[in-house]
């Protein structure tokens, strides 16, 4: 048993004391709390609840009146027992009224035990009643309080089905007022559809004392048909007997409706489901079709839906298929939907076609799987766009990869998105280095300031439309080269207009700039060739005139004579002028050429130890011949003066001494190389390397050093004409010449003239003649220049020879036809006013076919060329020569040599 909390006003602890001891006495168990004052009372009864409160009705200033009124203020609801030693029966009665359960005297505690037993009982059942009243008086409140706030209506009606009570849900519903609706039969709330059935249905609940629930219409004040859901119940009094019925009247206007668009949703439904251009199949949970719509039926190739219905769904998929189907069928059970599956369905006919499957599962009203639907979108079309898109893209990565042009796309932070290989293979920047960063701009413009000139170039582009054509620059490569690049850009605009990026183009031009470079210097050469070889006819007539008529003043001095020296010294002068007019003719590659079968290592050795000797002792001189090399047509005497001067070059190059290497080798020239250089055919080649240790040269230097008169070389050492000669010869020979140097290290010459496929050396070994240039023939001249014609026709005649001259083709026929005798020979010059050498020569043979002909000329050779004179059989001779060359070359031509 818990003890009692009890609240003890008395100011006599004794008393107190006593009174605990009394009632622990009695057998109860109690804990006492004394207090004396009203403060104390009020603050014992604010800190705690108590079971018992014992009042001494005398306290100072204080006393059991004032202390039951403060307890009853608070609430107290336990009993309330008065005790006093003094109290007469007058104020007891007060107290009692004042709500004392009742009074004790001190001198009497004996009773207290029993009088506090007895009203804790008391309280308790004064407790218990009022928790079932207050239970009663709550359940009363809140049946009205429902009755009243509930949205159904209500009624009561009695026997004979009058209303005799109804809330105002109801009465709302009909337009009545609740006074207006008591002692109104039910029946005639009702639509006339719904009172003959209502009346049978009331009629049994009174009958048969049962509830039923029943569908009817109500009829309001104002006309308007309610649709209602009315359940009915019978009510009975104490004796079990049917006192009248309760009716509760829903309002199903909402449902109705709501059912209404059901029923009108699922004909749309229907509707949209036979009529979907997609397949929408549902199957139960083993995968058995129980509907389908009429796309799939027709896809199928059934007939009807009745054809499929009870299929297994799984037959109709492709059979690689089906074990994959299958477990995503059962993976869609579990966790309720899966999308954009594809499979191959195969047709009751056997056709395969592809769909795109949306799954979703069917679940009971306990949300247990019972079925999945599926609906099928065929998408074979989408797979052939798919299929032509896969193409194009293929077919446009395909001309990106294989364009050899370079493709560079950028988005608008000008970030890379297409790099081709033709792009990667210029600059050496593989696509994944450059995609979606900005490593191609630092790789090609490692210099910041012209980085940030190009990126603000391209944004220029993409912002305001800058359109970027050929525009050059030099990039850097990832090997550290340099490329010259031709761009084309223009901005990337999306659906809208809106700028998105740039695709930029570009093409190396490198090789273009260099053949460009080369195409100047070969024009520029060219040009000097010409005036070179236009100076060289006046030049070269002047010199045969000049080197003829010493030799002949020599002839009449005796040799004792001073004025021999000085003749010498014109001649020399004169030999020295026609060697500088052949180096001018060689560098402009006109000078007359008579090209056989050449053993380079041959000519090498020939002319080795004069090389030696021009070098000096302190270089030192290696050779490395190739014992299979190939032979070449060319000029020996020409050949060797390529040889020389190549030689002197690298001498000239080495003033302290060092080491002269001379190489031949055999050579393929391909077309990677050949495209390089504009005169330059790929093909088969004999090479010829002069290279030195010597002071080098800078790249500015080696773009000049074929040039004419160019040299580094004081004034007195050289002139000029050297490498210009080389150049000329080697590239009349239809060969190519390659120089590499750098300051300090040294150069390498390697010249490359064409393979003779076939055929044997020509014999290099001169042997000369001191056979007897006196003669009795018979000589036709034809000389358009008098001093040179004059001079040409003394030397003849003083060496025993008769002349006949000529200063034209017209005059030398009439002197042809004419003359009675033989003529033995013909000498003409190739270019005359009116008809040329040739010509005459033609015309002539009319007259006398028998006579040979000995072409001399002072034009360069391709003004020779032209005239068909260096043909294989015709005799020529290159101006300036002197008389005894001339002598010679006539004895050779009458005695049958070439």
């Amino acid at each position: 048993m818990t003890a009692l909390r009890v609240l003890l006003v008395e100011d006599t602890e004794d008393d107190a004391l006593l009174i605990a001891r009394e009632l622990r006495r009695y057998g109860l168990r109690i804990e006492p709390h004394r207090v004396e004052t009203e403060q104390e009372l009020g603050e014992a009864l604010a800190r705690a609840s108590w079971d018992l409160a014992i009042l001494d009705h005398n306290l100072p200033g204080f006393g059991g009146p004032e202390a039951l009124r403060l307890l009853q203020e608070h609430g107290f609801g336990g009993p309330m027992i008065i005790v006093s030693g003094t109290i007469d029966e007058q104020t007891a009665v007060e107290v009692m009224r004042a709500g004392a359960h009742d009074y004790v005297m001190k001198d009497n505690l004996a009773r207290l035990g029993p009088a506090i037993e007895r009203e804790l009982r008391d309280a308790e059942a004064r407790r218990e009643r009022q928790r079932t009243q207050e239970a009663l008086d709550a359940s009363e409140r809140q049946s009205r309080t429902l009755i009243e706030t509930m949205g159904d209506g209500l009624t009561m009606i009695d026997p004979e089905h009058r209303v005799t009570y109804a809330n105002e849900a109801f009465a709302e519903m009909v337009g009545y007022r609740l006074d207006e609706l008591v002692g109104v039969p039910l029946e005639q709330l009702y639509a006339p559809s719904s009172q003959e059935r209502l009346a049978e249905q009331l009629a049994r609940r009174f009958a048969e004392g049962v509830s039923a629930e029943y569908e009817a219409t109500l009829l309001s004040r104002d006309g308007r048909e309610i649709p209602v859901l009315t359940h009915a119940t019978t009510l009975r009094d104490d004796a079990g007997e049917i006192v009248g019925a309760l009716a509760v009247i829903k309002d199903i206007t909402q449902r109705a409706r709501a059912e209404a668009r059901v029923r009108e949703s699922e004909e749309r439904l229907r509707a949209v489901f036979d009529a979907s251009p997609d397949g929408v199949v549902a199957l139960t949970a083993d995968g058995r079709i129980i509907d389908c719509n009429a796309s799939i039926v027709g896809a199928l190739g059934a007939r009807s839906t009745e054809d499929l219905i009870g299929k297994a769904a799984i037959d109709f998929i492709a059979p690689d298929q089906r074990e994959d189907a299958v477990a995503r069928l059962r993976e869609v059970l579990r966790v309720g939907a899966a999308r954009s599956l594809e499979y191959d369905v195969v047709s009751l006919d056997g056709e395969r076609f592809p769909v795109e499957v949306s799954a979703n599962a069917i679940s009971d009203e306990e949300g247990n799987p019972v079925g999945v639907v599926l609906a099928l979108q065929d998408i074979s079309a989408r797979r052939a766009s798919e299929h032509e898109v896969q193409q194009l893209n293929q077919f446009r990565h395909s001309i990106i990869d294989q364009a050899n042009i370079w493709l560079h796309v950028l988005d608008r932070d000008l970030n890379t998105i297409v790099w081709n290989p033709a792009a990667a293979e210029m600059t050496g920047v593989s696509p994944e280095e450059a995609l979606h960063s900005h490593f191609t701009w630092e790789v090609m413009y490692p210099d910041p300031n012209e980085r940030e000139a190009m990126l603000g170039t391209a944004r220029e582009i993409i912002e305001e439309g800058r359109v970027l054509e050929n525009h050059e620059t030099i990039i850097c490569t990832r090997s550290g080269g340099t490329r010259s690049i031709s761009w084309n850009a223009r901005r990337l605009l999306d659906a809208g207009g809106e700028p998105i990026g740039l695709l930029a183009t570009a093409r190396d031009v490198t090789e273009h700039k260099q053949l460009e470079t080369q195409l100047r210097q070969a024009v520029k050469m060219e040009a000097i060739g010409r005036l070179a070889g236009g100076i060289a006819h006046d030049f070269n007539n002047m010199l045969t005139a000049i080197l003829g008529n010493v030799q002949l003043i020599s002839m009449r001095m005796d040799e004792s004579d001073d004025n021999q020296r000085l003749l010498g010294e014109i001649r020399v002068a004169a030999r020295r002028s026609a060697d500088l007019t052949r180096q001018l003719l060689a560098f402009s590659r006109k000078q007359a050429m008579v090209p056989v079968a050449l053993d380079l290592n041959a000519v090498i050795e020939r002319i080795e130890p004069m090389l030696q000797r021009m070098i000096g002792e302190d270089i030192s001189v290696l050779t490395n011949f190739d014992p299979y090399l190939g032979l070449t047509m060319a000029d020996p005497s020409q050949t060797d003066q390529v040889l020389m001067n190549l030689v002197v070059n690298a001498r000239d190059a080495m003033p302290d001494g060092g080491i002269l290497t001379i190489e031949t080798a055999n050579a393929v020239l391909d077309e990677s190389y050949a495209a390089g250089y504009a005169d330059l055919q790929p093909g088969r080649y004999v090479m010829l390397s002069v290279s030195d240790t010597g002071i080098g040269m800078d790249r500015e230097t080696q773009e000049r050093i074929f040039e004419p008169f160019f040299t580094t070389k004081p004034e007195d050492r050289g002139t000029g004409l050297g490498l210009a000669t080389v150049y000329g010869i080697v590239s009349q020979s239809g060969g190519h010449i390659y120089v590499y140097s750098e300051p300090g290290e040294g150069t390498v010459f390697k010249v490359y003239l064409p393979l003779l496929e076939s055929g044997e050396a020509a014999d290099l070994d001169e042997r000369a003649g001191s056979e007897d240039l006196t003669g009795r023939e018979t000589i036709l001249l034809v000389e358009d220049e008098d001093i040179v014609r004059d001079l040409i026709a003394t030397v003849l005649r003083r060496h025993g020879h008769s002349v006949l001259t000529a200063p034209d083709a017209d005059e030398a026929l009439e002197i042809a036809a004419g003359y009675d005798g033989q003529i033995d020979i013909m000498v003409t010059d190739v270019v005359m006013p009116g008809d040329s050498g040739p010509e005459l020569a033609r015309a002539m043979a009319q007259i006398r076919p028998e006579m040979p002909v000995l072409f001399i000329s002072g034009y360069a050779e391709n003004m020779v060329a032209r005239q068909g004179v260096l043909q294989e059989g015709v005799h020529y001779l290159q101006k300036p020569f002197d008389p005894e060359k001339l002598l010679r070359k006539i004895r050779a031509v009458l005695s049958g040599e070439r």
